[in-house]
C-alpha cells in the first residue's frame, strides 16, 4: 500500500507541473495572472533621476488578482503601500519579512505610491 502511494504521488509530481508550465497567462485562473511592474523613484525637486547608476531607481512589483509582492531594495526594511483611482484608496505595508501583502481584488487602472521606511518615495500604474 506503501510503495502504491508514493508510486501515485510521484506519477502526479511528474504530470502537474508539466500541465502548470504548458497553460499561458490567457488559460490561468484571474486569481493566478501575474502581471510585474517595476516602480519608479519619484525624484526630489531639483533631482534628476539616473536609472543606469542608481540601485535604488525602481522597485520590482509582481502582483495578481487580491495580492503583490514588493522585492524593496537594500537598506529597506518596510514600505507603505497606496493603491489609489477615482474612487478608491486602499492602504497597507510590505516589509523585507513579508514581501507578500493582500490587497481587495480590484479591476481597473491603479496608481501604487510606495513610502519608504528610509523617506524615500516611488510610484508608478497598476492594472489589475
Amino acid at each position: 500500500m506503501k510503495s502504491l502511494i508514493v508510486s501515485l504521488l510521484a506519477i502526479g509530481s511528474l504530470v502537474f507541473p508539466a500541465s502548470v508550465m504548458s497553460m499561458d497567462q490567457g488559460q490561468l485562473p484571474d486569481s493566478l495572472k501575474i502581471g510585474t511592474i517595476i516602480i519608479i523613484k519619484t525624484p526630489k525637486p531639483g533631482n534628476r533621476p539616473n536609472a543606469l547608476t542608481n540601485s535604488n531607481a525602481g522597485i520590482a512589483c509582481t502582483y495578481g488578482r487580491g495580492w503583490l509582492r514588493l522585492e524593496l531594495p537594500r537598506g529597506v526594511y518596510s514600505s507603505t503601500v497606496t493603491l489609489t483611482s477615482a474612487t478608491y484608496r486602499w492602504e497597507g505595508l510590505a516589509t523585507t519579512e513579508q514581501p507578500y501583502t493582500e490587497i481587495p481584488e480590484l479591476e481597473g487602472r491603479y496608481t501604487i505610491i510606495l513610502r519608504t521606511d528610509d523617506s524615500q518615495t516611488y510610484s508608478g500604474s497598476i492594472e489589475f
